[in-house]
């Protein structure tokens, strides 16, 4: 599991993250490779959402976050797909 970035560059760093999951999903066969995402953000959501537990306010704001993290991943993914690939060649 890829742990999510805490410092002020967050934002950028989760992205590239996010980029990373997708990358390393590619090399999966493709029915494998949804489940490959789901399983890497849902891991990054535990984390979040325990790094923030005693912070109600955090929490909110994480649990909100990572709800949509997963939404970008799996369209990340998708356009990496239709995209072909890394090179974004079909």
């Amino acid at each position: 599991m890829l742990m999510p970035p805490t410092e002020p560059d967050a934002p950028e760093r989760i992205l590239k993250m996010l980029h990373l999951v997708v990358m390393q999903a590619m090399d999966l066969p493709q029915t494998n490779r949804r489940d490959f995402v789901q399983d890497e953000v849902a891991a990054v959501r535990r984390h979040l959402l325990e790094k923030y537990s005693g912070n109600p306010e955090a929490h909110a704001a994480a649990e909100k976050f990572t709800e949509r993290l997963d939404e970008w991943a799996m369209d990340l993914l998708r356009l990496t797909e239709v995209g072909g690939g890394s090179s974004g060649c079909a």
